[in-house]
Order: C-alpha cells, then sequence, then structure tokens
C-alpha cells in the first residue's frame, strides 16, 4: 500500500468515528501533518467515490467556515436481497 493509500484510509478511519461533525482543511492537514491542498485533494477522491459526502458550513455571518462532512461507505455493505420472497 503506498504512502497515500494509507493517509486516505487513515483520513477516512478519521472521518468515520466524526461522521456528521464540521471539518476545517487546516486543521486536518495539521494532523495528518500535509498541506491543505493534499487534504483538499483527498477530501476530493473519496467524495467521488463515494465514501463522504461534503455539506458547506457556514457561520453567522454567512461565511463558509468548513465543511460538515458524513461518512457514506458503509452502504455498500449492505445486502442486496430482494423482498420478492
Amino acid at each position: 500500500m503506498s504512502k497515500k493509500d494509507q493517509r486516505r484510509e487513515l483520513l477516512l478511519q478519521f472521518i468515520r468515528k466524526r461522521s456528521g461533525r464540521r471539518f476545517i482543511v487546516a486543521v486536518m492537514a495539521k494532523e495528518f501533518n500535509v498541506s491543505e491542498r493534499t487534504i483538499q485533494d483527498d477530501l476530493s477522491l473519496l467524495e467521488a467515490s463515494g465514501l463522504i459526502k461534503r455539506t458547506p458550513s457556514y457561520n453567522s455571518l454567512h461565511r463558509q467556515n468548513g465543511n460538515i462532512i458524513v461518512y457514506t461507505g458503509n452502504r455498500k455493505r449492505r445486502s442486496r436481497k430482494s423482498n420478492n420472497g
């Protein structure tokens, strides 16, 4: 597993534990000791893969102050059995 893949897996675990909370890229970059651009790229990849969903978060002055990130990856593990008997 490459260093990028390991980081993205750790990032996904980080998000899964805190799903539904507000995240700020700068804080996440410090947590993983990488640049903000790297975190943005990783989040874009995870979102495109359907593992997370990002929604902008705004403060009282209507300025964006992070994203609400929800882990959605567990949906792929659901049973595909039909209810037709």
